[in-house]
């Protein structure tokens, strides 16, 4: 007696489930991985396009002669102009740069002001990077800095 061979075996439906079901994994996997990589590129994206206007605002102002004094104390620094005015500041207990009370860059491990002669240095230090720029106060230097 011959017998009609018209489907599959049960053995053949649980290898191709198997194998779909893996194939289906991978490809989940990859694209939750894609996913992590191009949020984690875009807050990196974003912080770097931050710094870069902090950078710009000192830039503007250490090339203007408007920064006069920075006030350094644990950890903190804070930037006055001639009139003893306050331009910029880092809290370190805040972990942020603000200016006139608004926060400009939150998230910061470290950050520092150097002044070298004519040359101003800013470096910041977030949880994922770190930055340095230095200026060319072109009109005015620092006049000092104070260590508290």
């Amino acid at each position: 007696m011959k017998r009609a061979r018209g489907g599959f075996t049960l053995i053949e439906l649980v290898v191709a489930l198997a194998a779909s079901a893996l194939v289906l994994l991978v490809a989940a996997s990859l694209m939750l991985l894609g996913l992590r990589v191009q949020n984690r590129a875009g807050h990196m994206v974003s912080e770097q396009q931050t710094v870069d206007i902090v950078f710009d605002i000192v830039a503007e102002l250490a090339e203007g002669g408007d920064i006069k004094s920075a006030v350094k104390s644990s950890g903190s620094w804070a930037l006055y102009d001639k009139e003893g005015d306050l331009l910029l500041e880092y809290d370190a207990g805040e972990e942020s740069i603000a200016m006139g009370g608004s926060v400009l860059l939150a998230d910061v491990k470290s950050a520092d002001v150097r002044v070298e002669g004519r040359l101003f240095t800013l470096t910041v230090e977030t949880h994922r990077e770190s930055y340095e720029t230095t200026v060319y106060c072109r009109v005015g230097t620092v006049n000092e800095i104070i260590a508290g």
